[in-house]
C-alpha cells in the first residue's frame, strides 16, 4: 500500500488514514534524535510546579505528559488539536494518569480560553500546516500571561537532506515537498514572527532529526512525492528515485536529515 501524503493527511486527520497518522506520531516520538530535541525544548520552556501549560496541536499527547510531570499536581496542562480522533487518542492514552491534563478539540487560531490563561505555550511540527501564521501568533499572545514563554519547533523542508546522486532531481523533489505544506519553510521564518509579534529574550536552536531508516523516510515523504505525478515528475523519476535510495539502504549507506528550528520567546 502506498504511504499517505502527510502534508494533506495532518490537515484533515479525521478524514484521512487516521490509524496510520496516530502510529506515525508514536513512531516519530520514539526516534532518539526526536527525543533529544524535545529534551532541549523542555529545558528552554523552564516549566515550574504550578504552571499552566498549553500544548497546541497536541496529537496523541506524548509531549503533554512530559510537561505535566514538570508542572506537577498543582499545575495544569491542556492539549488542543484540530482532530477529534487525536484528542480522543490522547485522552485514552492518559486516562489513568494522576496528573492534571485535559485534551480539547480546537483550532490553533481560536483557543477556547480566557485571556492570559497560560504560563507557557508549546507547539511542535504544527505551524507548517498553518496558512495564517500571524493569526496563530495573535492568539498565542492573547492567552499567554505577561512574562509567559512561547516555544515553537518546526521544520525547514527546504533544507531536507537526501543523499541521492541526481542532484537536480533531488532539489526538485525537496522543493516540491516544501511547497506541499502551507508553511513548508516556517522553521527559518519563526524568528521574524516572534519579533513582529513583540516577543523578547528570544533564543533559537537548529535541531535536525537524523535517520538511517529508509522505510521511515518513505513514511514521511514518499506519499508527498507521488502526488507530484504527473504534473511535476514522471512515474519513472519517482520510482527510480526511491529505488536508488532503497538499494543504497541495503548497502548500509543510507542516511538523511530532516532539519528544524526551535525558537522560544517571552511575552
Amino acid at each position: 500500500m502506498q504511504n499517505p501524503d502527510i502534508a494533506k493527511g495532518f490537515q484533515q486527520v479525521d478524514n484521512s488514514q487516521t490509524e496510520f497518522l496516530i502510529q506515525f506520531l508514536e513512531d516519530v516520538f520514539n526516534f532518539p534524535s526526536v527525543q533529544e530535541g524535545f529534551a532541549h525544548q523542555l529545558a528552554l520552556m523552564d516549566i515550574h510546579p504550578g504552571d499552566h501549560v498549553l500544548d497546541v496541536g497536541c496529537g496523541i499527547g506524548v509531549h503533554a505528559l512530559a510537561m505535566a510531570k514538570l508542572a506537577g499536581t498543582t499545575g495544569r496542562v491542556v492539549g488542543t488539536d484540530l482532530s477529534q480522533a487525536m484528542v480522543e487518542a490522547a485522552g485514552k492514552r492518559h486516562a489513568n494518569s494522576s496528573l492534571p491534563m485535559e485534551f480539547v478539540v480546537a483550532s490553533a487560531t481560536e483557543q477556547p480560553f480566557p485571556d492570559e490563561s497560560f504560563d507557557c505555550i508549546h507547539m511542535e511540527r504544527v505551524m507548517m500546516y498553518i496558512t495564517d501564521v500571524d493569526a496563530v501568533f495573535r492568539e498565542f499572545r492573547r492567552v499567554l500571561k505577561p512574562g509567559g514563554r512561547l516555544l515553537i519547533y518546526d521544520m525547514l523542508w527546504d533544507g531536507l537532506t537526501i543523499p541521492h546522486p541526481d542532484k537536480q532531481l533531488t532539489r526538485r523533489i525537496i522543493h516540491y515537498i516544501a511547497d506541499s505544506f502551507p508553511s513548508g519553510r516556517i522553521g527559518v521564518e519563526l524568528w521574524h514572527y516572534f519579533t513582529d509579534h513583540g516577543f523578547r529574550d528570544m533564543q533559537t536552536k537548529n535541531i535536525g532529526y537524523v535517520g538511517a531508516d529508509i522505510e521511515f523516510s518513505k513514511r514521511v515523504v514518499e506519499g508527498i512525492t507521488r502526488t507530484g505525478i504527473p504534473a511535476a515528475f514522471t512515474q519513472d523519476e519517482i520510482d527510480g528515485f526511491w529505488s536508488w535510495l532503497e538499494e543504497d539502504s541495503r548497502k548500509g549507506r543510507y542516511n538523511t536529515v530532516f532539519p528544524g528550528v526551535m525558537v522560544v520567546g517571552v511575552k
